[in-house]
């Protein structure tokens, strides 16, 4: 080869490699600028968040003790619960502890009247020394859960406790 052929192939590989550099810019940052713009229109396609509704402070239940012992009572049940931002048309079957003092049975926290309000179980207050008694009560309806864990109350397994040898498998 000659000389000048050498520097004309030298040149044409530089105009190349600059060509695709720059062609590669000119693409990063039209995606970039793709990009941008979709984030951008992205909030305005989303509805407004709605103002949750303000509800005031209410004290949560309590079991005491008596003397040195707490005697209580808590039930985990289920039914429909107002959840805060959800936006389906009727409130989502949620579980919850319910609970009242033996000493005050009448008194179930959370209140009947406040039965779609989601509520913390009621709090257990005892001293240092106190007997704490607590019978705990499994009232919840597992129909009512399309895809429960629990399937031994349909007879497909012994127990609700159920394992999986994922590890087993992958290295076969």
């Amino acid at each position: 080869m000659t000389q000048p052929d050498e520097m004309k192939r030298s040149e044409s590989s530089e105009k190349s490699e600059e060509q695709s550099r720059r062609d590669f810019l000119h693409r990063t940052l039209a995606a970039a600028a793709g990009m941008a713009v979709a984030g951008s229109a992205a909030p305005a396609l989303e509805p407004e968040p709605q103002a949750a509704a303000t509800v005031a402070f209410q004290p949560v239940g309590e079991i005491e003790s008596h003397g040195t012992t707490l005697q209580g009572v808590l039930t985990i049940v289920n039914g429909p619960k107002n959840l805060p931002g959800f936006t389906g048309g009727q409130p989502p079957m949620m579980r919850y502890f319910r609970g009242y003092d033996l000493t005050q049975p009448s008194k179930v926290w959370p209140p009947d009247s406040q039965k779609t309000t989601p509520y913390p179980g009621p709090t257990l207050r005892a001293k240092v020394g106190d007997t704490v008694q607590i019978t705990f009560l499994n009232q919840v309806k597992v129909d009512e859960f399309g895809n429960t864990m629990d399937r031994a109350e349909r007879g497909e397994e012994t127990g609700c406790d159920v394992s999986t040898a994922i590890i087993a498998a992958a290295r076969r």
